[in-house]
């Protein structure tokens, strides 16, 4: 546990000094990620009445991605500061179908 705990300092302390997207996550959107949100697509295959539950909002892409395919997006992630990042994203695009929490995936819990 102590190992997990350095883990999300090192984490918390990299993200609240990021500025950007591309600070925190290194780049843009490859050819290579492009393929894997269209095979993310076709093996979700996000329906309008659909709510998800994602882990890890990291860049947010599969918000951006999924949001208006869908009903609901509950989203968590182990970081403090990665949610913070996550909200603003979100907030900035208008996003409004889409719950962001900080919470460890073993003891999230949904309202």
């Amino acid at each position: 546990m102590k190992a997990d705990r350095c883990w999300k300092q090192i984490c918390e302390k990299r993200g609240a000094a990021a500025v950007s997207n591309d600070e925190l996550h290194g780049g843009t959107v490859s050819r290579m990620e492009e393929l894997a949100q269209a095979e993310l697509l076709r093996f979700i295959q996000p329906q309008p009445l659909d709510i998800l539950s994602d882990a890890g909002c990291r860049s947010t892409v599969n918000i951006l991605l999924l949001h208006d395919r869908v009903r609901r997006i509950h989203e968590i992630d182990y970081l403090a500061t990665t949610i913070t990042h996550c909200r603003a994203r979100i907030g900035i695009a208008g996003i409004g179908n889409v719950n962001v929490r900080e919470s460890d995936t073993t003891c999230a819990v949904w309202e």
